[in-house]
Protein backbone atom coordinates (compact mmCIF):
# COMPACT_ATOMS: atom_id res chain seq x y z
CA UNK A 1 0.00 0.00 0.00
CA UNK A 2 2.89 2.41 0.84
CA UNK A 3 4.77 1.57 -2.95
CA UNK A 4 1.41 2.35 -4.55
CA UNK A 5 1.52 6.31 -3.84
CA UNK A 6 5.18 6.64 -4.83
CA UNK A 7 4.66 4.47 -7.86
CA UNK A 8 1.60 7.45 -9.00
CA UNK A 9 4.42 10.12 -8.40
CA UNK A 10 7.04 8.36 -10.33
CA UNK A 11 4.83 8.16 -13.16
CA UNK A 12 3.50 11.40 -12.90
CA UNK A 13 7.08 12.65 -13.09
CA UNK A 14 7.99 10.75 -16.05
CA UNK A 15 4.72 12.43 -17.75
CA UNK A 16 5.91 15.77 -16.62
CA UNK A 17 9.49 15.50 -17.90
CA UNK A 18 8.04 13.67 -21.72
CA UNK A 19 5.72 16.99 -21.72
CA UNK A 20 8.76 18.99 -21.16
CA UNK A 21 10.79 17.32 -23.83
CA UNK A 22 7.46 16.99 -26.09
CA UNK A 23 7.70 21.01 -26.18
CA UNK A 24 10.83 21.58 -26.73
CA UNK A 25 10.60 19.41 -29.45
CA UNK A 26 7.46 21.56 -30.90
CA UNK A 27 9.49 24.81 -30.29
CA UNK A 28 12.21 23.47 -32.38
CA UNK A 29 9.63 22.31 -35.06
CA UNK A 30 7.95 25.43 -35.30
CA UNK A 31 11.32 27.56 -36.14
CA UNK A 32 12.50 24.67 -38.90
CA UNK A 33 9.37 25.21 -41.06
CA UNK A 34 8.89 29.10 -40.32
CA UNK A 35 9.90 29.51 -44.23
CA UNK A 36 7.70 27.01 -45.57
CA UNK A 37 4.29 28.12 -43.40
CA UNK A 38 5.31 32.05 -44.81
CA UNK A 39 4.91 30.62 -47.95
CA UNK A 40 2.09 28.84 -47.51
CA UNK A 41 -0.07 31.61 -45.79
CA UNK A 42 1.37 34.10 -48.94
CA UNK A 43 0.09 31.93 -51.47
CA UNK A 44 -3.27 31.16 -49.77
CA UNK A 45 -3.59 35.03 -48.82
CA UNK A 46 -3.38 35.60 -53.12
CA UNK A 47 -6.41 33.57 -53.60
CA UNK A 48 -8.96 36.46 -53.33
CA UNK A 49 -6.81 38.80 -55.57
CA UNK A 50 -6.36 35.60 -58.01
CA UNK A 51 -10.55 34.84 -58.37
CA UNK A 52 -10.39 38.87 -58.90
CA UNK A 53 -7.34 39.30 -61.09
CA UNK A 54 -9.54 35.79 -63.34
CA UNK A 55 -12.71 37.67 -63.63
CA UNK A 56 -10.44 41.05 -65.37
CA UNK A 57 -9.00 39.00 -67.67
CA UNK A 58 -12.50 37.20 -68.31
CA UNK A 59 -14.23 40.37 -69.10
CA UNK A 60 -11.05 41.63 -71.06
CA UNK A 61 -11.02 38.51 -73.20
CA UNK A 62 -14.31 38.51 -73.49
CA UNK A 63 -15.16 41.86 -75.13
CA UNK A 64 -11.68 41.50 -77.50
CA UNK A 65 -12.87 38.68 -78.25
CA UNK A 66 -16.37 39.19 -79.56
CA UNK A 67 -14.74 42.17 -81.67
CA UNK A 68 -12.43 39.83 -83.52
CA UNK A 69 -14.91 37.47 -83.97
CA UNK A 70 -17.18 40.05 -85.67
CA UNK A 71 -14.84 41.43 -87.66
CA UNK A 72 -14.01 37.79 -88.98
CA UNK A 73 -17.30 36.94 -89.86
CA UNK A 74 -18.52 40.37 -91.61
CA UNK A 75 -15.57 40.21 -93.41
CA UNK A 76 -15.49 36.51 -94.52
CA UNK A 77 -18.88 36.55 -95.82
CA UNK A 78 -18.61 34.63 -98.76
CA UNK A 79 -18.29 30.46 -99.00
CA UNK A 80 -15.09 31.23 -100.68
CA UNK A 81 -13.19 33.26 -98.44
CA UNK A 82 -14.27 31.16 -95.29
CA UNK A 83 -13.36 27.99 -96.96
CA UNK A 84 -10.20 29.67 -98.27
CA UNK A 85 -6.54 28.29 -97.64
CA UNK A 86 -5.19 32.21 -96.85
CA UNK A 87 -8.24 32.05 -93.65
CA UNK A 88 -7.33 28.82 -92.40
CA UNK A 89 -4.95 30.26 -89.64
CA UNK A 90 -7.53 33.13 -88.69
CA UNK A 91 -10.71 30.74 -88.92
CA UNK A 92 -8.89 27.98 -86.69
CA UNK A 93 -7.58 31.39 -83.91
CA UNK A 94 -10.47 34.08 -84.37
CA UNK A 95 -13.23 31.86 -86.01
CA UNK A 96 -15.21 31.51 -82.63
CA UNK A 97 -15.59 33.06 -78.54
CA UNK A 98 -13.65 30.16 -77.08
CA UNK A 99 -10.73 29.84 -79.97
CA UNK A 100 -10.19 33.43 -79.41
CA UNK A 101 -10.58 33.48 -75.95
CA UNK A 102 -7.49 31.19 -76.01
CA UNK A 103 -5.71 32.71 -78.87
CA UNK A 104 -5.66 36.17 -76.76
CA UNK A 105 -4.64 34.18 -73.57
CA UNK A 106 -1.85 32.17 -75.75
CA UNK A 107 -0.56 35.38 -76.82
CA UNK A 108 -0.20 37.26 -73.46
CA UNK A 109 1.05 34.10 -71.65
CA UNK A 110 3.22 33.05 -74.04
CA UNK A 111 1.62 29.66 -74.89
CA UNK A 112 2.70 30.71 -78.73
CA UNK A 113 4.27 33.98 -80.23
CA UNK A 114 1.93 37.02 -80.45
CA UNK A 115 3.67 37.71 -83.98
CA UNK A 116 1.87 34.53 -85.40
CA UNK A 117 -1.59 35.49 -84.53
CA UNK A 118 -0.86 39.16 -85.40
CA UNK A 119 -0.06 37.40 -89.38
CA UNK A 120 -3.46 35.38 -88.82
CA UNK A 121 -5.37 38.51 -89.08
CA UNK A 122 -3.69 39.78 -92.83
CA UNK A 123 -6.84 38.82 -94.64
CA UNK A 124 -9.04 41.12 -92.56
CA UNK A 125 -8.93 45.21 -92.64
CA UNK A 126 -5.72 46.52 -90.98
CA UNK A 127 -7.96 47.70 -87.78
CA UNK A 128 -7.87 44.55 -86.27
CA UNK A 129 -4.35 44.01 -86.42
CA UNK A 130 -4.05 47.44 -84.69
CA UNK A 131 -6.51 46.48 -82.13
CA UNK A 132 -4.84 42.97 -81.67
CA UNK A 133 -1.25 45.35 -80.76
CA UNK A 134 -3.80 47.54 -78.80
CA UNK A 135 -5.07 44.38 -76.28
CA UNK A 136 -1.35 43.32 -76.23
CA UNK A 137 -0.44 46.56 -74.90
CA UNK A 138 -3.05 47.18 -72.70
CA UNK A 139 -2.99 43.84 -70.82
CA UNK A 140 0.75 43.09 -70.68
CA UNK A 141 1.44 46.74 -69.61
CA UNK A 142 -1.32 47.74 -67.75
CA UNK A 143 -3.55 44.77 -66.61
CA UNK A 144 -0.65 42.28 -65.80
CA UNK A 145 1.59 44.86 -64.07
CA UNK A 146 -1.24 46.42 -61.58
CA UNK A 147 -2.69 42.38 -61.11
CA UNK A 148 0.97 41.78 -59.72
CA UNK A 149 1.05 44.77 -57.61
CA UNK A 150 -1.74 43.52 -56.26
CA UNK A 151 -0.44 39.81 -55.70
CA UNK A 152 2.58 41.29 -54.14
CA UNK A 153 0.59 43.28 -51.86
CA UNK A 154 -1.47 40.48 -50.80
CA UNK A 155 1.39 38.09 -50.09
CA UNK A 156 3.31 40.90 -47.91
CA UNK A 157 -0.26 41.29 -45.60
CA UNK A 158 -0.35 37.60 -45.50
CA UNK A 159 2.96 37.39 -44.62
CA UNK A 160 3.03 40.30 -41.83
CA UNK A 161 -0.57 38.05 -40.24
CA UNK A 162 1.31 34.49 -40.51
CA UNK A 163 4.52 36.30 -38.48
CA UNK A 164 2.24 37.70 -36.26
CA UNK A 165 0.54 34.11 -35.98
CA UNK A 166 3.96 32.42 -34.98
CA UNK A 167 4.89 34.99 -33.05
CA UNK A 168 1.60 34.04 -30.77
CA UNK A 169 1.88 30.35 -31.05
CA UNK A 170 5.59 30.86 -30.06
CA UNK A 171 5.03 32.81 -26.95
CA UNK A 172 2.24 30.16 -25.94
CA UNK A 173 5.29 27.80 -26.50
CA UNK A 174 7.47 29.81 -24.73
CA UNK A 175 4.73 30.20 -22.14
CA UNK A 176 4.15 26.43 -21.26
CA UNK A 177 7.92 25.69 -21.39
CA UNK A 178 8.45 28.20 -18.36
CA UNK A 179 5.29 26.87 -16.84
CA UNK A 180 6.90 22.93 -16.68
CA UNK A 181 10.88 24.13 -16.02
CA UNK A 182 9.26 25.62 -12.88
CA UNK A 183 7.20 22.65 -12.20
CA UNK A 184 10.44 21.07 -12.47
CA UNK A 185 12.75 22.87 -10.16
CA UNK A 186 9.98 23.11 -7.45
CA UNK A 187 10.32 19.22 -7.81
CA UNK A 188 14.20 19.52 -7.24
CA UNK A 189 13.54 22.18 -5.00
CA UNK A 190 12.99 19.66 -2.05
CA UNK A 191 12.92 21.64 1.27
CA UNK A 192 11.29 23.95 -0.47
CA UNK A 193 13.18 26.83 0.48
CA UNK A 194 13.32 28.56 -3.04
CA UNK A 195 16.82 27.78 -3.95
CA UNK A 196 18.83 25.56 -5.53
CA UNK A 197 22.69 24.80 -3.65
CA UNK A 198 24.89 23.03 -5.26
CA UNK A 199 24.33 19.82 -3.07
CA UNK A 200 20.81 19.86 -4.10
CA UNK A 201 21.43 20.21 -7.64
CA UNK A 202 24.04 17.36 -7.71
CA UNK A 203 21.70 14.94 -5.60
CA UNK A 204 19.23 15.72 -8.28
CA UNK A 205 20.99 15.62 -11.39
CA UNK A 206 21.08 11.73 -10.57
CA UNK A 207 17.41 11.06 -10.94
CA UNK A 208 17.23 9.51 -14.32
CA UNK A 209 13.88 11.53 -15.20
CA UNK A 210 15.68 14.71 -14.49
CA UNK A 211 18.53 13.33 -16.79
CA UNK A 212 16.06 12.93 -19.15
CA UNK A 213 15.03 15.88 -19.38
CA UNK A 214 18.41 18.02 -19.60
CA UNK A 215 19.53 16.15 -22.56
CA UNK A 216 15.93 16.55 -24.50
CA UNK A 217 17.61 20.02 -24.27
CA UNK A 218 20.90 18.97 -25.55
CA UNK A 219 22.56 20.31 -22.12
CA UNK A 220 25.79 18.28 -21.33
CA UNK A 221 25.18 17.91 -17.15
CA UNK A 222 28.02 15.28 -17.26
CA UNK A 223 30.05 18.13 -15.38
CA UNK A 224 27.49 19.13 -13.29
CA UNK A 225 29.66 21.65 -11.34
CA UNK A 226 30.07 23.94 -14.30
CA UNK A 227 26.31 23.71 -15.10
CA UNK A 228 25.68 25.40 -11.74
CA UNK A 229 27.95 28.08 -12.49
CA UNK A 230 26.49 28.91 -15.54
CA UNK A 231 22.52 29.30 -13.50
CA UNK A 232 24.38 30.95 -10.66
CA UNK A 233 24.42 34.34 -12.43
CA UNK A 234 24.62 36.44 -9.35
CA UNK A 235 27.24 33.92 -8.00
CA UNK A 236 25.79 33.92 -4.21
CA UNK A 237 26.55 29.86 -4.44
CA UNK A 238 22.56 29.00 -5.05
CA UNK A 239 20.18 29.31 -7.78
CA UNK A 240 16.88 30.63 -7.50
CA UNK A 241 13.99 30.05 -9.68
CA UNK A 242 14.44 32.99 -12.09
CA UNK A 243 18.15 31.93 -12.47
CA UNK A 244 17.03 28.78 -13.19
CA UNK A 245 14.38 29.58 -15.68
CA UNK A 246 16.30 31.95 -17.67
CA UNK A 247 19.74 30.03 -17.52
CA UNK A 248 17.56 26.48 -18.84
CA UNK A 249 15.60 28.82 -21.46
CA UNK A 250 18.76 30.08 -22.88
CA UNK A 251 21.42 27.08 -22.73
CA UNK A 252 18.23 24.71 -24.90
CA UNK A 253 19.47 24.45 -28.50
CA UNK A 254 22.32 23.06 -30.07
CA UNK A 255 25.50 21.87 -27.77
CA UNK A 256 27.41 24.66 -29.30
CA UNK A 257 25.42 27.31 -27.02
CA UNK A 258 26.55 26.29 -23.95
CA UNK A 259 30.46 25.26 -25.11
CA UNK A 260 30.11 29.06 -26.17
CA UNK A 261 29.41 29.64 -22.43
CA UNK A 262 31.43 27.39 -21.12
CA UNK A 263 34.57 29.08 -22.50
CA UNK A 264 33.36 32.25 -21.21
CA UNK A 265 33.74 31.02 -17.92
CA UNK A 266 37.12 29.64 -18.35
Amino acid sequence: DEENPLGIISVLRVLRVARVVKLARVVRLMSFFRELRLMVYSILGCMKSLLWATLILGVTFYVFGITFVSGVVINLDTLAQWNSSDTTGLRENFGSLGKCALTLYMAIAGGRSWGEYYSFLTPIPWQYRFLFLAFLMFTIFAVLNIVTGVFVDSAMQANHECRQVIIAEELDAKKEFLKDLRDLFHEMDQNGDGTLTASEFNARLGDESVIAYFKALKLDITDTMTLFQLLDTDEDKEVNIQEFLEGCYSLQGEARSIDTKIMRLQ
